[in-house]
């Protein structure tokens, strides 16, 4: 007879998807948030290289203000 397993092993994301999430996020968030966001707090949360979070996130943040100084104008 065959055993069935108990317990079924989640799926590791790949590093890929980990940044997709990251910059959904990014993205979602409210301006204030944003602009309060820190490679430390966002770390423990996405398993993506610290570097590659700290990228993404000023790009992020220096986008959202472009926008805002233009939607001001």
């Amino acid at each position: 007879m065959m055993r069935r397993p108990t317990h079924h092993a989640k799926p590791q994301m790949t590093q890929a998807q980990a940044m997709v999430q990251l910059k959904m996020f990014l993205a979602g968030c409210t301006d204030e948030v944003l602009a309060a966001l820190t490679v430390d707090t966002l770390a423990p949360r996405f398993k993506v290289q610290r570097r590659e979070i700290e990228c993404v996130l000023l790009a992020s943040q220096d986008s959202r203000r472009r926008f805002l100084a233009r939607a001001a104008l």
